[in-house]
């Protein structure tokens, strides 16, 4: 469960600061009605940084987290709906409100074996980017029917 937690929050740090280059840039991605989507793909070898985090998210009470190895990167993609007629994308939650990201599963990409530099939060490392790619995600916004705990500030 805690490795799902911080899985899932460096999946939304890594997104949110790519979309933060994104947006400054002016481009990098997108297809139809401006949705970006993030291809996420696995890594190796990681490093584990040695970060202990109080987390409290929309999901959980307040947590003590360990952060653990990374797992996965994301980059900003472009793409075009190739099933126009038995599916629709929505662009409404690309809007300024979107607070979330989800993430789908995806096998089709298979990546180039990169090795490449990361920079984020949690500090620099140099990593090979390899196998299928494992989710696409993109800006969501959210409305809790019931259950989600308030954070305190």
């Amino acid at each position: 469960m805690k490795t799902r937690i911080m899985l899932g929050a460096l999946i939304m740090a890594a997104v949110i600061g790519s979309s933060v280059g994104v947006g400054y840039a002016g481009s990098g991605g997108g297809g139809e009605g401006g949705i970006i989507l993030w291809q996420c793909y696995g890594i190796a070898p990681g490093v584990k940084p040695p970060h202990d985090l109080s987390i409290d998210d929309q999901f959980t009470n307040a947590t003590n987290e360990k952060v653990g190895k990374l797992k996965l990167v994301c980059t900003p993609t472009t793409f075009t709906l190739n099933n126009p007629d038995v599916a629709t994308l929505d662009p409404q939650p690309q809007n300024d409100g979107a607070d979330h990201i989800t993430c789908y599963e995806v096998s089709q990409a298979q990546a180039t074996p990169s090795e490449v530099t990361l920079n984020d939060a949690f500090g620099e490392q140099t990593v090979r980017v390899q196998g299928l790619s494992k989710y696409v995600c993109v800006l969501a916004t959210k409305f809790c029917e019931s259950g989600c705990p308030v954070i305190t500030p």
